[in-house]
């Protein structure tokens, strides 16, 4: 595929206009099919995060996961098809969510990754 066509499409998927060529039988339905193309798209990478944190969206809840995500997924699309390393900068970004702040593991998932807080620097224990 030409470069121009992917760069294109790929802005499309994510919020652009309908790129050039992308065509349909009746072309007044090319700009709806291609939104439940979009959709699709989102859908997945949303559920590929979930996959990733479960336990985010254990906690926060599966409606405000999705909204979360797509709002992660605007800012930071995938830049490569491996998925299993995309979201790593998705802890500093959810932080900005009033309601994610509330959780009770936000303050520790900060310090895992860098957000802020200090480092844990030694296992917790069972008491």
């Amino acid at each position: 595929m030409p470069r121009d066509l992917v760069g294109d499409f790929r802005a499309g998927l994510f919020g652009g206009a309908v790129p050039p060529g992308v065509t349909a039988r009746d072309p007044a339905e090319v700009e709806r099919r291609f939104a439940v193309y979009r959709n699709n798209v989102a859908h997945g990478l949303t559920r590929a995060l979930a996959t990733r944190f479960p336990v985010v969206e254990r906690l926060v809840g599966a409606d405000f996961f999705a909204a979360m995500a797509r709002v992660f997924l605007a800012a930071h699309p995938p830049r490569s098809p491996v998925l299993f390393r995309w979201g790593g900068s998705s802890r500093c970004f959810w932080s900005g969510f009033r309601r994610w702040r509330h959780c009770p593991i936000c303050p520790r998932w900060r310090g895992w990754n860098g957000c802020g807080a200090r480092p844990i620097t030694r296992p917790m224990r069972r008491r």
